[in-house]
Order: C-alpha cells, then structure tokens, then sequence
C-alpha cells in the first residue's frame, strides 16, 4: 500500500484567545486590529463575528488536528500553523497590509542569508519533549493556551524535521 503525506499550514489569527480578549475600541481605524494580548475591534457587531469566527476556527482546527490519516489510514497529514499569521511570525508585522502581503514574501525569500528552517525555528514554542511526536503535540497545546494565538510562534519547523526524517 502506497502511504501519501499531506502538510496543511494554518494561521491561527488569534482562535484560541477567550472571548473577553476580545476589546472593542471604537477609535481605531481597522476594523479589527490584532495586539500581542488582545484582538481590538471597532465595534459590538464585529465583536460578536470575531468570537463566532474563533469558535468555529478552533474547533475545526483542533478536530482535523485530532486525528492523523483519513481513508483506511492511506492518506496521512499533518497539521502546522503560523500564530496570528505568516507576516507576523516572519517579519513581526501582526496587522499586515494585504496589497504588499506577496511582493514582501518574495523579497524575504530572495534576500534570506540561511536555511528557512534555521530562521524559524526562533519561532518554535519552548518545547522539553525529545521526540519528533512529543514536540508536535506540546506545540499544540502551548499555542491553544491563554494569548499564545496571537504572539508570533509557528511550529513550522517541525514540518522540515519530520521530512528530513523520512526522506
């Protein structure tokens, strides 16, 4: 039997915070504007779509992430995020533009002076775990606690260890 490997890379954008992280500030000019212990938004209304969006985002993401291979275990998959987003994580910049998102990617990649992996790997929560499965989970769990949602973590090189370690 043929085993394919599928690698889904998420960004969290801050699901797993409590509700009540969740600020209204009506003097703010985005509608929503991520802060390093909070989502801050203009109003009651986008409040209420912002919690409604965590609820169902972390619950989807931690029902995929239950469970590791679909169809008779033929198709095996592994699920990995950047906290907030990839801009965040990559160039600590929570509340990125969307027009210069692409051009500012690509620039990064031209420009980077070492092995993506080593320049993430800054980003890799605290983990005591030895092995490659314990390491995965504990990123888990540390990023569906308190505001780590929205500091600037990613689990991303775990994905480069695992395939270095199969191939």
């Amino acid at each position: 039997m043929i085993i394919c490997f599928q690698f889904i890379v998420v960004n969290t954008d801050g699901c797993f915070v409590n509700d009540d992280k969740i600020i209204i500030n009506s003097t703010q000019r985005k509608q929503t504007f991520y802060a390093l212990e909070s989502i801050n938004v203009i109003d009651k209304k986008q409040q209420d779509q912002i919690i409604e969006r965590n609820h169902k985002r972390s619950l989807n993401i931690k029902g995929i992430n239950c469970i590791s291979s679909i169809i008779s275990n033929r198709y095996k998959y592994q699920l990995y995020y950047f906290s907030r987003n990839l801009e965040h994580v990559i160039f600590n910049e929570p509340n990125p533009e969307d027009e210069y998102k692409c051009d500012n990617i690509e620039e990064f990649l031209i420009n980077l002076t070492e092995p993506i992996e080593q320049y993430l790997i800054k980003f890799l929560p605290d983990i005591s775990k030895n092995d490659y499965c314990g390491k995965y989970q504990q990123s888990w769990s540390f990023i569906e606690k308190g505001t780590n949602s929205l500091k600037r973590f990613t689990n991303v090189p775990l994905l480069i260890t695992f395939l270095n370690e199969i191939v």
